[in-house]
Parts: structure tokens; C-alpha cells; sequence
């Protein structure tokens, strides 16, 4: 057989695919054994144990107005709760967090829930909150975690009981947490929307064996409830103890408002344009003058378009019933001289264009041309000629006279001379 260089460079381009394949399995299943628990995407379009999509269809189903967020905080709705599930695929930026807090100060809350990514939310370096699985050297949320965060990961495998600390507008509805959750809150509060040097003042709520979970920061008329353990609410964890009654006594704080799910920073932000980030004002008057636009238009084509004729006019009319119409009237008014002008008339003309005289010739002159050169029946014609001469001087002819001219005036233009 032949050797053939081709299926040579064929078997190492495969041996090369197969041999990096192998490698990436390898580091990307070691990765994920790592990195599985920070990378967690917490969203309500996902159906897997740390997905959303269970809580989000069973607000829906009990009736709560329910709606996903596609673009930034500052094109929230005027009212709402806003659920937010450790984000960190979009980074929060300062301007969002500055529309945030005048969203809450207006009457809003927000359910904010961070486990492994503290950082990602807050603006600045929040990664001395953030507690991250073991050997993740260089992570992008801060340094390894020291043995004692270590630990309470590991305490965090198992699901605890968080009962209040105090009473509150959520311990009645929800008098525990069912949480599962590596992070927990410092004594001294939770995390705070820091833009300047204004100190919102938390109130911590509930908190397990291994610390605070649970806290409340009063943003003006609204606030957050700040909750360290994600999984509460997930497709995992809302089924147990009270996590469902937790969050329907924050929906029922505003039972008209829906409850929104921030989805665009975990990667599902819909397209903007000028239109989408226009204020409601400028939208309606756009409207206005679109609506005022598509009038005028119309207007004018109303006004200058084709002509339409009526209907009884759309449908031409046959030559007989013009004759006969016309004939009619002729006879009611007795108007045999319009009859006899006519007939000259005709007859002038018709005869100039066969003989090739002037158009303004008389009937003498046709007379005496058709003589020299005959095109028509001379005798015919002479009499026809004496018949008009004779009925010029009758002011109303006879009907049957004017008939019988016509006859004579037609035969003679029908005939012709065979040369």
C-alpha cells in the first residue's frame, strides 16, 4: 500500500485532541470538586438543587404578581420586593446601588442573600466577609480562608434551626429558618450599601448555633433583610420548616407589588436601547406625537387621494342608452334646429376630409369639388344640399322631415364611388 502524508497529519491531530481532552476533563472535574460551591448560580430560570424556579413558580401559583429583571436596578418598577440571590456573573455597579437605596427609601424592600459572594455585591472590597471553600489560593473574592473559616464551612454541610432573636415584623409569620450555609453574619451587623459615609443602623433578626444569619437594614420608608444562607430558598431548601412563610410575609408587605427576581447580574440581562432606558413621560410623549403623526397622515390621504366616484358612477354606460337618453330630451324640448345643426355640421366635416377641401368650405364648394372629382353620389348629394338650404329657414322643423334627412345623410356618407 501506498504511504500517503495526509493520514499521517490526521493521526496526530487526533492523538493531539484527544490527548487535551483528556487533560481538561481532568482539571475542569478538579475544579468543579473545588470551585463547585462559590460558582453556584442562583437563578429562577434554573431547576437544579441551587437553582430558584421552585420558588419563583410557587409565588406565581398562590397568586403573587412574579417577574424577572433583566436589566440594571435603575429600571426596577416603582414598587416591588426584589429577591436577590448571591449574584455575581454582572458586577453591581455603584450607580445601581445608588438607584437601589432611593428604590428601598421610597417603600420597597429587598431580600438580599449572600453566601460566597459578599464581595461581588458590595462596592469596594467586601471579601473580608466572604468565606470560600478550601484550597482556592487566589480566588478573585480575597485570600484562602483561614482554619476557622474552614470550619464553618464544613459546620455548614449540616441544615440548622434559626430561631429569632427577637421579635419582628417576620417572626410571627416565620417563627424559624431552616439554614444551610458556610457564612454567617458578624455580631456587630451585616453588610451595609455604602456609598458615603452614611451609617444605616441593622438589627440582626436570626442566627443558628454558629452565629447570625438573619439582620435588617431600614433603608427610609423600606429596607433589606439581609440573609446569609441562600440555600434557604433554593429548589433545595424552601420546602423545609418555615422558608416559604419567610418570604410571603415579605410579599404581603405590598400584597399589589410584584416579587422580582434579579436576574441580570447572574447573566440573563436583556438588550437596552434608548427606548428601554427612556423615562415614562418621554415614552408617552412619544406616543403622543406618533398618534399625532399617523392622524395626519391619514388626514391627508383622505383629503388628497384618487378620486372615488359614487357608485352609481363606477360603471360605464352603454352608447345606446346615451342615444337614447339624448333623443329623448331632444324630443321633449322639440329642438329639431339643434337636430339640423348637428346634421350640417357632420356632413361638412365628413365631406372636407374626403374631398381634401378646406374645413370652412360651404356646401356649394363641396358640391362643385365632389363634381370634378367624384367621391360620393352627386345626385344624392345635391339633393341633400337643397333639403338643409330649404329647412334653414324653418325656426322648428317637422320630427319626420328631420328623420328623413338623417337618413339621406347617412346613405350618402355610407356610399361611395367605385373609382
Amino acid at each position: 500500500m501506498r504511504f500517503r502524508p495526509e493520514w499521517l497529519v490526521l493521526l496526530l491531530v487526533v492523538a493531539f485532541l484527544t490527548v487535551m481532552m483528556a487533560l481538561s476533563h481532568r482539571d475542569s472535574h478538579k475544579a468543579n470538586e473545588v470551585q463547585q460551591r462559590w460558582n453556584m448560580v442562583r437563578s429562577s430560570y434554573r431547576s437544579l438543587p441551587p437553582g430558584y424556579k421552585v420558588l419563583y413558580l410557587t409565588l406565581d401559583s398562590l397568586g403573587y404578581p412574579v417577574r424577572r429583571q433583566l436589566r440594571p436596578y435603575y429600571l426596577l418598577p416603582k414598587r416591588g420586593l426584589l429577591v436577590v440571590a448571591d449574584p455575581y456573573k454582572t458586577k453591581i455597579a455603584p450607580v445601581e446601588i445608588r438607584e437601589l437605596r432611593d428604590w428601598l427609601a421610597a417603600g420597597n424592600h429587598a431580600l438580599i442573600l449572600l453566601e460566597y459572594h459578599v464581595g461581588a455585591f458590595l462596592p469596594g472590597d467586601g471579601a473580608e466577609h466572604a468565606y470560600l471553600p478550601e484550597d482556592v489560593p487566589g480566588s478573585p473574592l480575597g485570600a484562602p480562608p483561614t482554619p476557622a473559616e474552614v470550619d464553618a464551612i464544613r459546620r455548614g454541610e449540616r441544615a440548622a434551626l434559626a430561631p429569632p432573636l427577637a421579635p419582628s415584623f417576620l417572626s410571627a409569620a416565620a417563627p424559624s429558618l431552616t439554614t444551610r450555609t458556610a457564612y454567617r453574619f458578624p455580631h456587630g451587623g451585616a453588610p451595609q450599601l455604602q456609598l458615603d459615609d452614611t451609617h444605616i443602623d441593622t438589627a440582626l433578626l436570626y442566627a443558628d448555633a454558629a452565629g447570625p444569619v438573619v439582620a435588617y437594614s431600614p433603608v427610609g420608608q423600606g429596607g433589606i433583610v439581609w440573609c446569609a444562607s441562600p440555600w434557604s430558598f433554593s429548589n433545595a431548601g424552601i420546602a423545609e420548616g418555615n422558608n416559604l412563610d419567610f418570604v410571603i410575609a415579605l410579599a404581603q408587605l405590598q400584597p399589589d407589588a410584584p416579587v422580582i427576581f434579579d436576574e441580570y447580574h447572574h447573566g440573563h440581562g436583556g438588550g437596552m436601547n434608548l427606548w428601554t432606558i427612556a423615562p415614562a413621560l418621554t415614552k408617552l410623549g412619544g406616543l403622543q406625537i406618533a398618534l399625532a403623526l399617523l392622524l395626519l397622515l391619514i388626514t391627508l390621504a383622505w383629503r388628497f387621494g384618487p378620486i372615488v366616484l359614487p357608485m352609481e358612477e363606477r360603471f360605464s354606460r352603454s352608447r345606446a342608452e346615451y342615444l337614447t337618453s339624448m333623443a329623448g330630451l331632444l324630443e321633449r324640448l322639440h329642438a329639431t334646429d339643434v337636430v339640423l345643426q348637428r346634421l350640417r355640421q357632420r356632413l361638412l366635416r365628413v365631406l372636407a376630409q374626403r374631398l381634401g377641401q378646406p374645413a370652412n368650405s360651404s356646401l356649394r364648394q363641396l358640391v362643385e369639388a365632389n363634381a370634378r372629382h367624384p367621391l360620393v353620389d352627386q345626385a344624392l348629394l345635391v339633393r341633400v344640399c337643397r333639403e338643409l338650404e330649404y329647412l334653414e329657414y324653418e325656426p322648428r322643423p317637422d320630427e319626420e322631415t328631420m328623420l328623413a334627412l338623417a337618413r339621406h345623410v347617412e346613405r350618402l356618407l355610407a356610399l361611395r364611388m367605385a373609382k
